[in-house]
């Protein structure tokens, strides 16, 4: 539903950003429920073995409007990431424990 509020919405893909979006689960939800031609999601991590295991995982799904962002979220790769892609809009889950 909040995606359907935005201002752009069903006039271009929307870009999403998953901050903190570990190997992705939240962000493949989108990807998937949305498709392309609704948005592009975009995780942003800063665990390598994360941002590894999330893009193996989207290939195996097929997930062509799902990418990840290496970075910290608070820092100067993280803030270059948002002036190159400029999100519309930003999630982020927090889980404590597994998701799986």
């Amino acid at each position: 539903q909040i995606v359907a509020k935005h201002p752009a919405f069903g006039q271009r893909p929307l870009h999403i950003f998953d901050v903190g979006g570990g190997k992705g689960h939240l962000a493949a939800h989108l990807a998937a429920r949305l498709g392309p031609g609704c948005a592009r999601v975009s995780v942003v991590e800063a665990e390598p073995s994360l941002v590894e295991s999330g893009k193996l995982r989207a290939e195996r799904q097929q997930l062509e409007n799902l990418d990840f962002i290496f970075a910290d979220a608070s820092g100067a790769v993280a803030e270059a990431a948002v002036e190159q892609h400029k999100p519309d809009i930003v999630v982020a889950l927090h889980a404590c424990g597994a998701l799986t």
